[in-house]
């Protein structure tokens, strides 16, 4: 069963060829391609050549270095993963698409996914390309494994919440513009509206488990654990944020796909 539906998700799933090549799609000749992307390529290597030499140079705690590095990469995260995602479905309504696609013989599953993991790509690219970086800081600190593998993990875990926020609020909406104005509305409320709420209660004098559930689903609360090895509290906040997001994300694909075709004929 699990091996069939495998089979259709990636071997038979002609949205995620569709996909990428629509991502891939350029009017540029492919000479100019080909230079901008060695042009891309040699800055990076540059960017990481000087901080290297810097770092060799003008000696700082590894650890300053990890985290840094790592709050970059995360704030990068969860600001391209809503503009990444959000024209998911969008795009097919503005183009007269979307219904065609519904009733194809394609499984719900199969569009749903197919999509998702084309978003997936741009994210886990920027990871990746941190990634050294990252190990470097890492070999060179008193960091331990099971904090470098938590940061990853969370990076991951991010990705996959947001890419799914932004691709139920393109289900959702008609225009590419309101899908991503929720998208961050999301984004907002979870790293400034948790805050906000958590202090309402702090003032009316009643900070208690209350104010704790509000601040410990907000990513900066996340990272800062991640970072402060002496942090209290550590486990209650992982698995409150865990089980929040993820739940939410199990429900949004659930949503999506048990009423995709039921949407393709809403107006």
């Amino acid at each position: 069963m699990f091996d069939n539906i495998f089979e259709s998700l990636f071997n038979n799933n002609p949205i995620i060829l569709k996909e990428i090549k629509c991502r891939m799609r350029s009017r540029m000749e492919p000479r100019v391609q080909k230079l901008i992307i060695g042009s891309l390529c040699f800055l990076l290597l540059w960017i990481y050549f000087l901080i290297f030499r810097a770092i060799y140079k003008y000696p700082v705690d590894a650890n300053d270095g990890f985290y840094a590095a790592y709050s970059l990469l995360v704030l990068i995260i969860w600001l391209l993963c809503p503009v990444i995602a959000s024209n998911t479905v969008t795009q097919e309504k503005e183009q007269q698409t979307w219904q065609m696609l519904c009733f194809s013989l394609l499984k719900p599953y199969q569009i749903v996914f197919g999509k998702f993991i084309v978003r997936m790509i741009p994210p886990m690219f920027v990871i990746f390309v941190f990634l050294p970086f990252l190990l470097f800081s890492y070999s060179l600190s008193t960091i331990p494994l099971t904090r470098l593998l938590l940061a990853l993990f969370f990076l991951c875990f991010w990705s996959v919440f947001l890419t799914t926020v932004s691709m139920y609020a393109s289900w959702r909406s008609k225009r590419t513009s309101a899908a991503i104005t929720l998208s961050f509305l999301v984004v907002i409320f979870l790293v400034l509206g948790t805050s906000i709420a958590a202090g309402t209660v702090a003032l009316a004098g009643n900070y208690s488990e209350l104010g704790d559930a509000c601040i410990w689903l907000n990513p900066v609360r996340i990272v800062i654990i991640v970072m402060d090895q002496s942090h209290t509290g550590n486990t209650e906040a992982i698995f409150l944020n865990l089980a929040v997001l993820g739940s939410l994300t199990i429900a949004m694909f659930y949503i999506m796909i048990t009423r995709l075709k039921g949407s393709a004929m809403e107006r």
